[in-house]
């Protein structure tokens, strides 16, 4: 998706990482209430944050969500390339420091790059998936017009070591696009 993507929403603006983001998203690598609904590792240490950071600072697929009010990354979305047949396609993940849930950020943050990927992008299929326990997550996906395909039984392994089921939803451009 390119290094230089910045998109900005009333109140977001999504962008590449920083190593000046370290200490706001040492904030939320480091609570459980955040890391295992979204599938991460829970972190102990501030160097622990600054390895995830050098592996976000790499990648292209996974942006900084920050909030203009107060000029602080309060999250972190992706939109991962999984596929691997020929069709252009995303997979959303994504995270947000406890304290600024339920105020519609991640909704938001996801609406805007939705849009980028389909109308600036032109995939043709965007997916999440999630936990069953995530219902936060769910409400996300129902929200944005996402149609839910199924559940793929113990597919992935909590880092707890928990085996648990992955609930699938995407939505297709022509769905988005109301073609």
């Amino acid at each position: 998706m390119g290094c230089g993507l910045m998109l900005e929403t009333d109140r977001l603006i999504i962008r590449k990482f920083t190593y000046k983001d370290l200490s706001d998203i040492y904030e939320y690598l480091k609570d459980p209430e955040v890391q295992i609904p979204a599938g991460g590792r829970v972190i102990t240490s501030i160097e622990d944050a600054l390895k995830i950071l050098e592996r976000y600072l790499k990648r292209e697929d996974i942006f900084a969500i920050e909030l203009k009010s107060e000029s602080k990354v309060i999250g972190a979305i992706g939109a991962y390339n999984l596929t691997y047949n020929d069709i252009a396609e995303r997979h959303l993940g994504f995270e947000l420091n406890q304290s600024y849930w339920n105020k519609g950020y991640i909704t938001e943050a996801c609406a805007k790059l939705i849009n980028h990927l389909f109308v600036e992008k032109g995939m043709d299929r965007i997916a999440i998936s999630n936990y069953p326990f995530n219902k936060a997550s769910i409400r996300v996906a129902e929200k944005l017009g996402f149609v839910k395909e199924g559940v793929l039984r113990k597919e992935d392994r909590l880092s707890t070591g928990e085996l648990v089921d992955r609930i699938v939803y995407s939505i297709i451009r022509s769905e988005y696009l109301g073609g």
